[in-house]
């Protein structure tokens, strides 16, 4: 037989490690905090996880204190600002956030990923941001009515725990309309309660009509729970992320009156998670309701978001449509083909329809403090036909604080199981993430048999063949310095991954530790 030592050289890999076996293989071929939506449905599942929303009248109380963001003309030009404290952590769609980003469009919008200065409908958008409120979202200037003083300012208001941050649009118009048009409105987020809210003041009409965005956006613009309408006093639920209310040319109801206020208060939150214990596996078979309908795959995992086409999901999910408690626009992209080891349903990240950059979490809480040598295996089998999507995965070992990527990306291996593994300390608050990271591609994302075991044993570290002419050769080693096994056993393959049987394996063989390496021949 000759071997390709080349590639054979290029593809070493440890497969798998347990006690008194470490398996050598050579391949020759190429917190919990509420998770609340926002569902577009708010009685989805009765109501229990949507944010809810509620229309009423009061006083609209202008702020005069605080920072200025912008002010006259210079509001006319498309900007966003810095990110600006809040003063506080807001709890919305699962994630706490202690700052946010002004749009000065008429919205606000969470996460690291600032929107686009251009961006004027942000309830649809695509940009990565986590999440929107938006107040007024249309292509807002300085209005330009005589008396106008236009101005975006914000402020921080009372004492903890009841702060409420403000973040105030006073004097704008919409870009078609801001010679006769006068907009005021604030968005308000409030402490504790995590409710947001949109107050309008004093409204003007325009000689012409115009149809902002009114409402909120999660992490992913299918994930909408917005306003439409042409009477402000009785405006219904959108239904589509691009809904608008109509701002008329009559003023009356044709405008909001001051001091109506729209509310979204967020529904039910996670419980305590439970930590299962190891060797933990799961096959993906079985999911049920958390905060959303079968939205995850067992009692100690969470979602996040848990609606949307960024949302994890069985691979046979068929629940789609803007409405829908699921969210996913479509099914479009189910074009991985199962084979063993992988039995449908698995977990399928929907990149179809994901644009680049939005991500979707799938954490599973465990208990990871029973290896005598403090380390623990993760593997999973992992589809991903085409493309640049990718998965990731990441380890916390305080429940969920704070996380570290474990190894680089997975990308595209073609339309086969991947065999996945990653190795990681411990602790009994453990959290595994699985991360998926959209690029609005042609296929989606598949894992199964997600699997996390207790090494008793340290694998082998820097595997090398060195070839012996075209017929045999050397494999060695380096020998861990703690939990050393009492044998290695050795695989040469074509094909197959370790212990997979006769077919594609060249030649195998076990040695006792302390050896550090191996010659074998290969045949003619």
């Amino acid at each position: 037989m000759t071997i390709n030592y080349k590639s054979l050289a290029a593809r070493l890999r440890f497969l798998s490690s347990v006690c008194g076996l470490a398996l050598l293989t050579v391949l020759t071929t190429t917190g919990v905090v509420a998770q609340v939506g926002p569902p577009t449905n708010s009685t989805a599942l009765a109501g229990t996880t949507a944010y809810s929303f509620a229309q009423s009248s009061g006083t609209y109380s202008a702020i005069t204190g605080g920072t200025v963001f912008q002010s006259g003309a210079t509001m006319s030009t498309n900007a966003v600002s810095a990110s600006i404290s809040l003063g506080f952590s807001f709890v919305y769609n699962n994630r706490s956030y202690s700052s946010i980003f002004i749009s000065n469009n008429g919205f606000i919008t969470f996460g690291a990923t600032a929107p686009l200065a251009s961006t004027t409908g942000p309830l649809a958008a695509t940009t990565a941001f986590e999440g929107a409120v938006s107040g007024i979202g249309a292509n807002l200037l300085a209005s330009s009515v005589v008396g106008a003083t236009p101005e975006i300012r914000y402020e921080t208001l009372g004492t903890a725990p009841n702060r409420v941050f403000v973040v105030q649009f006073k004097d704008v118009g919409i870009v078609s309309a801001s010679t006769t048009q006068r907009l005021n409105f604030q968005i308000r987020l409030t402490e504790t309660s995590n409710t947001v809210a949109i107050v309008y003041g004093t409204c003007t009409s325009a000689a012409s009509t115009s149809t902002p965005q009114i409402g909120l956006r999660g992490s992913e613009n299918s994930d909408a729970n917005n306003r439409t309408g042409t009477n402000w006093t009785s405006t219904t639920q959108g239904s589509a992320n691009n809904s608008t209310c109509t701002l008329g040319t009559t003023n009356g109801t044709t405008v909001p009156a001051s001091g109506l206020t729209f509310t979204w208060t967020p529904g039910s939150t996670w419980g305590a998670a439970t930590y299962s214990v190891l060797p933990y596996l799961n096959d993906f078979s079985t999911w049920t309701n958390g905060l959303n309908t079968a939205d995850i795959p067992g009692s100690n995992v969470r979602t996040w978001p848990s609606r949307g086409d960024n949302s994890w999901r069985a691979s046979t999910n068929a629940v789609t449509g803007f409405t829908s408690t699921v969210g996913w626009s479509g099914t479009l992209g189910n074009t991985a083909t199962f084979a063993a080891p992988a039995v449908a349903p698995a977990a399928r990240f929907h990149d179809y329809d994901v644009s680049a950059g939005i991500y979707g979490d799938m954490d599973f809480y465990l208990n990871m403090s029973s290896s005598p040598i403090g380390l623990y295996n993760i593997s999973l089998v992992y589809n991903n036909p085409t493309g640049t999507d990718a998965l990731q995965i990441w380890y916390s070992g305080d429940g969920g604080a704070t996380f570290t990527q474990l190894g680089a990306n997975v990308t595209s291996a073609g339309n086969n199981w991947t065999s996945v593994v990653r190795q990681t300390a411990g602790t009994a608050t453990s959290v595994i993430r699985l991360r998926g990271l959209g690029t609005f591609g042609s296929d989606d994302i598949y894992i199964d048999n997600f699997t996390v075991t207790a090494l008793t044993c340290a694998p082998p570290t820097a595997l090398l063949f060195t070839p012996n002419g075209q017929t045999a050769g050397t494999l060695s080693w380096t020998n861990p310095t703690s939990g050393t096994p009492t044998n290695y056993e050795y695989e040469v393959r074509t094909s197959g991954v370790a212990g997979s049987g006769s077919t594609g394996l060249v030649t195998s063989g076990s040695v006792a530790n302390p050896t550090s390496s191996v010659v074998f021949g290969l045949g003619t």
